[in-house]
């Protein structure tokens, strides 16, 4: 017998209705486990289409509120609403434009330890991984605040040790 899935619809609109339920129940209910739900439901909309639903994906990238803050992606998505002449997206772009070129002006002016910490978490190495990460993640050592790239590099870290799955596990 074939086994269909659970709470699967072939309509955007819908899942993006279960993502709308999802979040106002989470404002009456403190329980977490709805994100992970309701961001499902999301992303499987934005893969179909949905306009709402990618500026509201984009948002909570840039807000970094259900899912870790990620400037790229939000950027990606607002790019694809803008390029359908979306009004209400083409007042975001240009903030999220600043804020990047903002951070890599700030990375380019980094000591010589700093960047050697930066090449040698580029190049893998674990420790300066971390240590790359909680700098971005608190601006320690000069280094710009930056939660998109503090992610970046906790996962790179999570790839090379289990060790350091375990801590980033642990952050969320």
């Amino acid at each position: 017998p074939e086994i269909k899935p659970l709470f699967f619809s072939s309509r955007p609109e819908n899942n993006y209705l279960i993502y709308e339920k999802l979040m106002e129940k989470s404002k009456v209910d403190s329980n977490l486990a709805i994100f992970p739900i309701a961001l499902k439901h999301l992303k499987m909309a934005v893969k179909r289409n949905h306009k709402e639903g990618k500026l509201k994906l984009a948002l909570h990238y840039l807000k970094g509120d259900i899912v870790p803050p990620n400037y790229e992606k939000a950027l990606t998505w607002l790019k694809s609403l803008a390029f359908g002449n979306q009004e209400n997206v083409s007042r975001y772009i240009d903030p999220i434009n600043d804020k990047v070129k903002e951070i890599e002006a700030a990375i380019k002016k980094l000591g010589p330890k700093e960047k050697e910490a930066l090449q040698k978490a580029e190049d893998g190495n674990v420790l300066y991984l971390l240590y790359v990460a909680f700098a971005f993640y608190s601006g320690i050592d000069n280094f710009p605040i930056s939660p998109t790239k503090a992610v970046k590099y906790y996962r790179l870290a999570a790839e090379k040790s289990p060790n350091c799955m375990c801590l980033l596990g642990g952050m969320y």
